[in-house]
């Protein structure tokens, strides 16, 4: 082959091997163009250019745990997980009522008693509990129900006494409330209702619903907006509480706990706390990492001296780099 043609070729393949890396950059690191409804007329089919990604989406494993706290491209941060977090916090309270009761109601039924029958329908179910001879009839729309029968043939009124306090505190915490404002609350009735449960959590022996009342007294202390008083309720309620089977509720109240710390100004005690619920509470993730905030590096020494083993501090780095709430221009240069 002649010298010439040979110098050629060569030349020709570094150029394709230098194009490579570029062939990578166009298609991977491409214009973003965000797909979205057409509309009729002249400009039907032409997408608006938004900017640059610098990352495909195909290749983030999106069933991964943490995903969706650190793709920010479009709306699919909101898409993935937020839009979800009802109904995770739905269905892992209904696995873990299904659980305890050896997995034979069905989930169905036990949303329906959980979420849906109202106080008057639970008073039923409690008065059929309670009736030895098991002659008390079940409420109308309770007929059928698994998880009612269960309950009822098997006497289990800390249950049903648990499920009609649940219910009257839905009405003070619950969606259908007066929002975030505490001011529009009506805290004295809270407070007695607080008082209630204290005491109710005194006279049940189930560790199960022991945990569910504590979470029920801290959230409602904190939703009270008295935050002391939520912090002394976990730390009077939680000691007394055998933890040795674990429990979603443990995580849901650590979470108001640590609510209550953040509005008091604990904010390295808040965000450690915040930090644990995000790692081992799916159902209350998206909340923990809303609610991560580290002021400045002195809120982050101290909240990595509150932990306890590497893999905890590994998850505050993951919170902090993630984009979770920091505001010093330090925390971008390091």
């Amino acid at each position: 082959m002649p010298i010439g043609r040979f110098h050629q070729d060569i030349t020709t393949l570094s150029k394709s091997i230098l194009l490579l890396p570029l062939l990578f950059l166009t298609t991977s690191f491409g214009p973003f163009y965000p797909k979205k409804a057409e509309k009729p007329g002249n400009c039907a089919g032409v997408s608006p250019f938004y900017g640059y990604t610098f990352l495909d989406p195909d290749i983030i494993h999106k069933s991964g745990a943490y995903a969706p706290f650190f793709t920010r491209w479009d709306d699919y941060y909101e898409r993935y997980y937020f839009n979800q977090t009802e109904d995770i916090q739905k269905s892992e309270n209904i696995q873990e009522w299904r659980e305890r009761f050896c997995g034979q109601p069905l989930p169905e039924d036990i949303a329906y008693v959980v979420y849906e029958a109202d106080i008057s329908e639970i008073a039923g179910l409690h008065t059929a509990a309670a009736d030895p001879q098991k002659k008390a009839p079940l409420p109308y729309r309770l007929g059928g129900n698994t998880f009612a029968e269960m309950i009822a043939l098997n006497g289990c009124t800390e249950v049903t006494a648990y499920l009609m306090f649940a219910k009257k505190c839905e009405t003070y915490v619950g969606p259908k409330s007066s929002g975030w404002n505490s001011g529009d609350r009506l805290v004295p009735q809270m407070l007695d209702l607080i008082q209630e449960g204290v005491d109710r959590f005194k006279d049940t022996q189930s560790q199960f619903l022991r945990m569910r009342y504590a979470y029920q007294l801290v959230r409602m202390a904190h939703y009270a907006g008295d935050y002391p008083y939520a912090v002394d309720l976990y730390n009077y309620l939680l000691p007394k509480i055998d933890r040795k089977k674990p429990s979603i509720i443990y995580f849901w109240t650590l979470g108001h706990l640590a609510g209550a710390l953040q509005k008091m100004g604990k904010y390295p005690e808040a965000a450690y706390r915040f930090s644990l619920v995000f790692r081992f509470c799916p159902s209350k993730r998206a909340q923990a990492y809303r609610s991560f905030l580290i002021r400045n590096d002195d809120d982050w020494k101290k909240t990595l001296a509150l932990c306890q083993s590497d893999a905890e501090k590994s998850t505050l780095y993951i919170l902090r780099a993630g984009g979770a709430r920091t505001f010093l221009l330090d925390d971008i240069l390091q």
